[in-house]
């Protein structure tokens, strides 16, 4: 039985390094990330009726944003850092959350 605590606690070490690596953000996830906020933001842009000056205001703090994170994404792949790249495809699910948020307001 004193091996039972052990070896639990060798397999909690053993797989930690594999936990934390899935949830890293691949280069891949990324770009996919980046296409699905600029289609989206596109097919706002461009088939919504309905805008308003505060809609307008919204779209252009997403598209600032977008040039933003695009930036940052380019210095994380430069840089190949992993923590970089794991900030700009949490920024990139928040962009697409507010995109949805703005779709919905223009329905």
């Amino acid at each position: 039985m004193r091996n039972l605590p052990s070896f639990g606690i060798g397999l909690a070490l053993a797989l930690s390094p594999i936990s934390s690596a899935w949830a890293d953000c691949s280069y891949n996830e990324a770009e996919a990330l980046n296409a699905k906020v600029t289609s989206g933001g596109v097919t706002i842009d461009s088939t919504s009726d309905g805008w308003t000056a505060e809609l307008k205001e919204k779209l252009e703090k997403i598209k600032n944003q977008l040039h933003k994170v695009s930036d940052q994404h380019d210095a994380a792949v430069s840089a190949d850092d992993q923590d970089a790249l794991n900030a700009v495809c949490e920024a990139y699910g928040a962009i697409l959350v507010e995109i949805d948020e703005l779709a919905k307001q223009l329905e």
